[in-house]
């Protein structure tokens, strides 16, 4: 079991790798949206929003297990990608 400052040492170097790794991917200052909301402002079912996901053709995270979205950055992504519109 790690003593308190061991773990305070532990979760810091884990805030600074998050915040690394969502750096340049998510505007952290937005709402980040789960599955069934980024879905539904698509209009596409969870399974085609899944397999954008998996062709890395809009941008996610995975935090705590979960996969979350940055709406804006989504529908940016979208509307800049060739031959895609969203309105």
């Amino acid at each position: 079991m790690l003593a308190e400052r061991e773990f305070e040492e532990f979760a810091d170097r884990l805030v600074e790798r998050l915040v690394t790794e969502l750096r340049g991917k998510v505007d952290l200052t937005n709402q980040l949206v789960g599955r069934e909301e980024m879905a539904k402002t698509l209009g596409v079912s969870l399974q085609t929003l899944d397999r954008l996901v998996n062709a890395k053709a809009i941008p996610s995270v995975k935090l705590g297990g979960s996969r979350r979205f940055d709406r804006q950055a989504v529908l940016e992504t979208l509307k800049n990608a060739e031959g895609v519109s969203h309105e």
